[in-house]
């Protein structure tokens, strides 16, 4: 028995070892799995504030959506109800048109009927003075000669105002407004030879020559057909400082020797 003491005594110190070698390693083992575990759960934290900003992105990107749309549904709205009242007030100036026009064809209508009548009535008028008209045919025949008088110097009249009123822009040095109203002179009086001279003096101090020496040559005309050869003479000498090879000057040369001038240009 004595014997075995010591043996037992080695077998309980080995199994106290054992156990202690196990009791290490479990506590080994189960410290590594705890790191594994905060690993892993420092791992799913990291994840989950990922997930959790994708998500608040995700919501930013619904909320400008939404801002979006509901400016754009604004600018629609906004853009329908301008068209809206824009046809409404295009469809009202339309209604007054029409209006306008209806109005104005029944009007015309009413005059033209009425007119139609008093038509009839001159006609009728006309057919029971026949005679009488027949008698005064004369007569009317000498008033109208006298309107055409009337006429032709009220023409030379208002020539005469759109001459000084060419002066005047010739004064305050409006060349081209001063050979407007000289043109005027000469279209209500083809006679108004100071007209055409001016004319060509105003294009001269343009430097438009050609269109200067056409209206020298018809202011010589003029005077010839005034017999002012004086006058005629000046605008050979005109034409002499435009253009001395000027077709023109020989043409009032000869029309001066015959004494029948042709056309002006």
């Amino acid at each position: 028995m004595n014997k075995l003491k010591p043996i037992l005594a080695v077998i309980v110190i080995l199994i106290v070892l054992g156990l202690l070698s196990f009791g290490g390693y479990m506590l080994w083992n189960l410290n590594e799995q705890s790191k594994l575990l905060q690993k892993q759960s420092i791992e799913q934290q990291a994840e989950l504030k990922q997930i959790q900003s994708n998500f608040e992105k995700i919501g930013n990107q619904i909320n400008e959506i939404n801002d979006s749309g509901a400016k754009q549904s604004t600018e629609i709205k906004t853009s329908l109800t301008s068209i809206g009242k824009q046809t409404q007030e295009q469809g009202i100036e339309q209604s007054k048109a029409l209006t306008l026009i209806s109005s104005t064809t029944e009007s015309l209508g009413q005059n033209i009927k009425q007119n139609q009548g008093n038509l009839g009535q001159i006609i009728q008028n006309l057919s029971e003075h026949k005679n009488v008209l027949s008698d005064t045919r004369i007569d009317i025949c000498g008033r109208i000669a006298d309107v055409k008088k009337w006429v032709e110097a009220l023409a030379k009249t208002e020539a005469d105002k759109y001459f000084m009123a060419g002066v005047q822009q010739w004064d305050e040095g409006d060349l081209n407004g001063a050979i407007e109203y000289f043109k005027q002179t000469v279209l209500l009086n083809n006679e108004f030879s100071g007209a055409y001279y001016n004319i060509a003096l105003a294009y001269r101090g343009l430097g438009q020559t050609n269109q200067a020496c056409d209206y020298a040559y018809q202011a010589g005309c003029s005077y010839l057909q005034q017999k002012n050869i004086n006058k005629a003479n000046r605008m050979i000498e005109l034409l002499n400082t435009l253009d001395s090879k000027s077709d023109y000057i020989n043409k009032i040369r000869n029309e001066m020797a015959t004494n029948t001038p042709s056309k002006s240009p």
